[in-house]
């Protein structure tokens, strides 16, 4: 009842666009079809058997499972005036969890997520470097998630 299995991959590139903007490319893909939930056992159970698990985990095959794509666009563009940065992220996630009591305790989503953000700053100043910086517009960052059960 402890069995897991992961399979992952990250990938980062950065592509430059000119003399002064840039392009960044995040990857992260996550496949974990088995995480087995083997639940607390008491200190005379481990003491036994250290590989054991609960009876109800056992009873009630608790684990999860989970698969996941993300990718993130990261895009800057540098001039004498000041920086422009865009930020995007998605993420794709699809997880389930069976949890060890009756009446069938399963948790279930299906995910789709999209984040942005956008900065502009005139003056090139760290962003905590606020009271000094001229200018600074940002968005608020936007989240558009939709979930299905």
């Amino acid at each position: 009842q402890s069995d897991s299995r992961s399979r992952m991959l990250n990938a980062k590139v950065g592509i430059p666009i000119g003399n002064k903007d840039r392009l960044q490319i995040a990857l992260n893909l996550t496949d974990q079809p088995t995480a087995d939930d083997p639940g607390g056992v008491n200190a005379a159970q481990a003491a036994a058997d250290p590989r054991s698990a609960r009876d109800v985990n056992l009873r009630f095959d608790a684990g999860e499972s989970m698969d996941q794509q993300r990718i993130g666009l990261l895009y800057t563009r540098d001039r004498d005036a000041g920086t422009l940065t865009l930020r995007n992220y998605y993420l794709l996630r699809d997880f389930a969890n069976k949890l060890p009591f009756g009446g069938g305790g399963i948790v279930e989503f299906d995910r789709k997520t999209l984040i942005w953000r956008s900065a502009w700053t005139l003056i090139a100043r760290t962003m905590t470097d606020v009271a000094t910086t001229i200018m600074t517009a940002a968005t608020a960052p936007c989240l558009l998630s939709s979930a299905s059960r």
